[in-house]
């Protein structure tokens, strides 16, 4: 097994990672809303929208391959399929 260094136990390393995620989910909900909330001239942040999604999904895939360091499309596909 590899080192889970910070963390004293496989229990503590898994706590940490639930609240991590789930923190990581609500702030893309909050940036999401503030993208799709019209501002004064009705208008919607509809790109800035679509890359965090992109990202975020890029992320989401990073975590279930355990890997970060290769980035982009075939790992995101995995994710997908998964």
């Amino acid at each position: 097994m590899s080192s889970i260094e910070p963390f004293n136990s496989e229990a503590e390393l898994l706590g940490f990672a639930g609240k991590f995620l789930a923190q990581r989910v609500e702030v893309f909900n909050k940036d999401i809303d503030v993208c799709l909330t019209p501002n004064r001239d009705n208008r919607h942040a509809y790109f800035p929208a679509l890359n965090h999604c992109v990202a975020f999904l890029e992320f989401l895939a990073g975590v279930k391959a355990g890997d970060f360091h290769s980035k982009g499309l075939p790992k995101i596909i995995a994710y997908c399929h998964s």
